[in-house]
């Protein structure tokens, strides 16, 4: 895991994708389609769903206002998506970066796509 240093001075794990700077948003605000999302929250289940050359990484994600469901698109082999789901620990907190859509195709709501994920 690369290591981060920001304006705080604190060190942070990146697991996925870049830093992540912005305003956070609850999740009880989260009530339409949005773009350029940051929320900080636990993650609660981890699923995997593995196809030919790629996953989808679903995860529920809570705050203390609500919780919502996001998706992962993840390149590689099995060891390699193995790999970087080890690195979430569901006793952690993240700072997840990504926009809100319909989920049309798996549940009916809206969910989020992730774009980032830091560990804080």
């Amino acid at each position: 895991m690369e290591k981060l240093t920001i304006k705080n001075n604190l060190k942070r794990d990146t697991s996925f994708g870049n830093h992540i700077l912005g305003d956070v948003t609850l999740l009880k605000d989260i009530t339409n389609t949005m773009k350029n999302v940051v929320v900080e929250v636990n993650i609660k289940n981890i699923k995997i769903e593995e196809y030919d050359g790629y996953a989808i990484v679903s995860l529920m994600l809570k705050d203390t206002t609500g919780k919502i469901s996001a998706k992962i698109i993840k390149k590689g082999n099995k060891s390699e998506i193995a790999d970087f789901v080890s690195k979430i620990n569901l006793k952690k907190r993240y700072r997840i970066s990504g926009i809100i859509t319909f989920d049309d195709v798996f549940e009916n709501k809206l969910a989020m796509i992730v774009q980032n994920v830091e560990q804080i």
